[in-house]
């Protein structure tokens, strides 16, 4: 299966956001102060909504892509 560059590019982007969520979050349970709580609480359900939504998104084009696949033959 050939990804075309667009595809390769927003990949690059997701793995790079997801990386810089993870960093922030450690960042403010390790050095946020008594404030912070509430950022890290939103932080820290960022951190499992968002993955969780992109997953989703793939298993249903996968599953849209099989489908129009199917009805072509």
């Amino acid at each position: 299966m050939k990804r075309s560059r667009l595809q390769r590019a927003a990949a690059l982007a997701a793995v790079i956001l997801l990386l810089l969520m993870f960093a922030a979050t450690l960042a403010v349970g390790l050095f946020g102060g008594p404030g912070s709580t509430d950022l890290l609480k939103a932080l820290i359900f960022s951190d499992f909504v968002i993955p969780t939504a992109m997953y989703g998104y793939m298993l249903i084009l996968r599953h849209r892509r099989e489908k129009e696949k199917e009805e072509k033959e």
